[in-house]
């Protein structure tokens, strides 16, 4: 009988997965809004798929969420130029610095990794070098542009208190990495494309 269930549940998935469409989407990058910055923050890998990643810019005090981002999404944030910090939180949280330059668009990855119950996300800067290579054109086809602010407003309110434990444990974690470390995660002003 299990091996009945597992045949149907093989044929289920093959089927789904002939039947939908691959989203391939040959997207122009997005342009910074006049005297901003324009950071998109990718997920193109599908692992850890029902697990929400939501990404915030924890430039002061406050939480502000920049959106949901979902698997095979990407999300585009506004911001004013110069130094920030943004976090990404699911079971964990981690940070990414970025030093922003006006009339710039920047990109960062939300990669996975595992935690003990479910997935960790990290936010590593895409560097200007990367561009023209085929992984980033791979991440910038294989991901949609969606607009989650109203509902990650909602889900931002709902969760505040368990976010800012978040912040508090990791961040302190963040502060205790070598400067080496920090670079490796920081966007730098030369990482922007300029139009």
């Amino acid at each position: 009988m299990i091996r009945f269930y597992k045949r149907v549940l093989g044929f289920i998935v093959t089927i789904v997965a002939t039947a939908v469409p691959i989203l391939v989407s040959a997207q122009d990058i997005p342009k910074a809004e006049e005297g901003k910055a324009l950071v998109i923050f990718m997920r193109p890998s599908n692992l850890g798929g029902l697990i929400k990643s939501v990404v915030y810019d924890v430039t002061t005090d406050e939480n502000k969420i920049v959106g949901i981002l979902p698997m095979g999404k990407k999300i585009a944030y506004n911001v004013d130029p110069g130094e920030h910090n943004f976090m990404v939180v699911a079971e964990n949280a981690d940070f990414m610095a970025a030093n922003l330059e006006a009339g710039k668009t920047y990109y960062s990855v939300a990669k996975i990794r595992y935690g003990a119950l479910t997935a960790r996300f990290s936010l590593f800067p895409v560097r200007k070098t990367k561009f023209d290579g085929e992984e980033f054109k791979k991440w910038n086809a294989k991901t949609e542009l969606v607009d989650t602010r109203k509902k990650s407003e909602a889900w931002a309110k709902k969760k505040s208190r368990k976010v800012q434990k978040k912040r508090d444990k990791y961040h302190a974690k963040w502060m205790q990495k070598s400067d080496s470390d920090k670079a490796t995660y920081t966007l730098n002003k030369e990482d922007g494309l300029a139009f």
